[in-house]
């Protein structure tokens, strides 16, 4: 049996518009030896049969379908049981890989022995057909030791997303990383445990390797009721991690300031834009016990979201929004 070099894992549900161009930039990697695992989520739009088609073309590609829609999380987790790859890339059935994206990052793996490497991203507007923008990640060797700090603060390039790192299987296997499943937003306990773990983590910032198409039903321009509590959830896992590791004094005040950012004020972002069937009683409730916890909103924590906010040179920064936003927020509950 042939050595695989990297197996690229490929989540598909519904991509039916975007799926064959993100299929190509799998197959057109100049790495040798790779896989690529597609799995079919109980797709509806015929994303099956182009996966099928594709498989049936390439002998690197191994091809499962689900019946039964299973979730993102799980798919996943199965993707990383079938792969055979030294190491591990995820690739979303929307986006696409540069061409000599993993014959870089592999190099690169080989050569710093490294665990984890994580690398820039280019995210563009499907409506628009334009760059919104870019993230090259910065990791000087005097500051990755604050690794899992500028992860937890999203900070520096670091983010929550699967395909922004590159892994290394016996890595993942060791610490048992897998996805939580049944739930959205599976990529926050996944990669928060990836970044805390690795040892020898590495960056690449010499171009953009990987390309993020952001349309209507990416998970981040949607919203619902079940979105609002699958973030919370997710959150709830970082929690009870750092808790676990005995790790959460030493980053509690950090962890809150990524909790108002990333879990309250976007959750408090999607909740506005709720339509009325979505909304309920017990949403409401438990928006309103947020919106009045003296505790979590309090002026301590305001000014320390505050002075990140200033500190931080990304335009338009969720630091920022989310001070303004949230003290307005609270207010509404004196009025």
């Amino acid at each position: 049996m042939t050595e695989v070099n990297v197996s690229i894992i490929i989540p598909v549900y519904n991509a039916l518009p975007y799926l064959k161009e993100a299929m190509l930039s799998a197959i057109q990697q100049d790495l040798n030896e790779i896989e690529i695992i597609i799995i079919d989520d109980a797709s509806t739009d015929g994303s099956d049969k182009v996966c099928d088609s594709f498989s049936k073309k390439d002998s690197r590609i191994k091809f499962f379908k689900f019946i039964k829609n299973r979730g993102v999380g799980f798919v996943r987790n199965y993707g990383l049981e079938k792969a055979r790859g030294k190491y591990i890339s995820f690739l979303d059935a929307d986006d696409r890989l540069e061409r000599d994206a993993l014959s870089i990052l592999y190099k690169k793996a080989l050569k710093s022995k490294s665990e984890l490497i994580i690398f820039g991203y280019e995210y563009f507007s499907e409506k628009k057909r334009n760059k919104k923008g870019e993230s090259l990640p910065f990791v000087s060797n005097k500051s990755r030791k604050e690794s899992f700090k500028n992860y937890l603060l999203n900070l520096n390039g670091f983010g929550p997303f699967a395909w922004l790192y590159f892994y290394k299987k016996s890595f993942l296997v060791y610490h048992n990383i897998k996805f939580p499943e049944g739930i959205k937003f599976e990529d926050i306990p996944f990669t928060s445990k990836a970044v805390f773990y690795a040892k020898r983590l590495e960056v690449y910032n010499g171009k953009i390797l990987y390309h993020y198409r952001v349309h209507e039903k990416s998970i981040i321009q949607s919203v619902s009721k079940q979105k609002i509590k699958d973030r919370f959830e997710s959150y709830g896992e970082l929690q009870e991690f750092l808790i676990d590791q005995n790790i959460m004094d030493k980053y509690k005040n950090i962890f809150t300031i990524r909790i108002l950012v990333f879990c309250i004020y976007k959750s408090y972002e999607d909740y506005i834009r709720l339509p009325s069937s979505e909304s309920d009683e017990e949403l409401d409730s438990y928006m309103d016990e947020l919106r009045n916890d003296k505790n979590l909103l309090c002026k301590e924590n305001l000014d320390a979201l505050f002075q990140i906010s200033k500190n931080d040179i990304v335009e338009d920064s969720p630091y920022r929004k989310a001070y303004f936003a949230l003290k307005e927020w609270k207010e509404m509950s004196k009025s």
